[in-house]
Formats: C-alpha cells, sequence, structure tokens
C-alpha cells in the first residue's frame, strides 16, 4: 500500500509545498466538522512557510482576534522555528488553545528521521501533537516494523520541570488525485476521530 514511485529529483522535492493550502484547508474543514459534536471551539489553520512558527501564531491571534497568554507565550521561543503548517483549536469557553504543528514530505516514505523532525518541533514549540503528512505515500517498511515493536515512538513522555509532557504523533497519506487525506495505522493516534478528541482532552488537561 502507498508504495508508488516518485522522482525524488531536486524539482521534485520542492514540488511538496504546492500542496500546503490544499491539505491546510482540507484539515481546517474536517477537524472542524468533528469538533462540532464535542464542544465550541474556534478552529483555524495557517501556512506557515516560508515564515516562522511564531509568526504563523501571530497571524492566527490577529485573524480571529484572540486574546491568549499562551499564545503569547509560544511566540517568544519559536522564533525561527521554520514548520510547514500549523493548526490552531481554540475554546472558546475556556479560552485555552492547542497548536499542532503539521509537517509535509513528498517521497516514497516516511522514516524514523522525518518523526525524530516533528518530534523535535513539538518539543521546542511545547505543542502536544504532531501531525506527519506524506503526498500520495506512506512510511518505509523499516519504519513501519520499528513502530511495530516500539510504540513509544510515538507516544512520548517527557518530565519538564516537574510537569508531565505528553507527545503524540499521527501520520497521513495525502492523496492527490482526490485531494483526501488518510490517517494511517502506525500513529499512536489512528484516525480523524481520535486525532479531534486527542485535541479536546489535551484543552481540558490544560
Amino acid at each position: 500500500m502507498f508504495k508508488r514511485k516518485i522522482n525524488l529529483d531536486k524539482k521534485t522535492r520542492k514540488g511538496e509545498r504546492t500542496y500546503y493550502n490544499e491539505i491546510a484547508t482540507w484539515l481546517k474543514d474536517h477537524v472542524s466538522a468533528t469538533l462540532k459534536d464535542l464542544g465550541n471551539y474556534l478552529v483555524d489553520v495557517e501556512v506557515c512557510y516560508p515564515k516562522d512558527l511564531s509568526e504563523g501564531i501571530e497571524r492566527l491571534i490577529r485573524r480571529n482576534k484572540i486574546s491568549s497568554a499562551e499564545l503569547q507565550r509560544k511566540i517568544d521561543f519559536t522564533k525561527e522555528l521554520k514548520v510547514d503548517i500549523i493548526l490552531l483549536i481554540y475554546d472558546v469557553a475556556s479560552e485555552r488553545s492547542e497548536i499542532v504543528i503539521c509537517e509535509v514530505k513528498r517521497k516514497e516514505g516516511l522514516s524514523l528521521k522525518d518523526c525524530s523532525q516533528l518530534l523535535g518541533y513539538c518539543i521546542s514549540a511545547d505543542c502536544n501533537l504532531g501531525l506527519l503528512i506524506n503526498v500520495d505515500g506512506g512510511l518505509t517498511d523499516t519504519f513501519r516494523n520499528i513502530l511495530a515493536q516500539n510504540t513509544t515512538l510515538t507516544h512520548i513522555v517527557q518530565m519538564v520541570n516537574d510537569e508531565k509532557k505528553i507527545r503524540k504523533m499521527a501520520f497521513l497519506t495525502w492523496e492527490s488525485k482526490t485531494k483526501r487525506g488518510i490517517f494511517l495505522p502506525n500513529g499512536f493516534i489512528k484516525n480523524l476521530r481520535e486525532f479531534s478528541q486527542d485535541i479536546v482532552n489535551c484543552l481540558k488537561q490544560k
């Protein structure tokens, strides 16, 4: 499944950027629809490239007229952190927010290196959830076998200043022809419903 041969020349690698906007729109629409049954949540998305994560958060705050000390704090320590897409979920009642970092690749298969990169972004930005997306591709056989033997790679527990932090990773294939995303079963979060529910759980625990 998802083993289509992809030309990995320099021009093709840059081509993943052409999918950012359609992926961002799909994420916003489908997460918004799923969260409707779970509460009153504002959902928005921002393509950060070629700017950094802090500028992406600033644009989300301005566009949605949000006053959030938590988001302002993230702005201060995410400068020069280059990510592809960020998804904002804001609990209107509690005024709590969650940022999901989304990294987009276009390659034959996602590897442990790609997952490590996303995990590093989540730790640096103090974000609980990360979504690793491959355009028209899944995971390498090697990485799939690694995950099968060590599920903790997509569910990392840290202690930061005596506070427990949990970083969860999900994987998604973006089908460029049908313009839809399919969650892969290899991550800790395995489908859109779980993804949305986990966002709500993160907000409630803050």
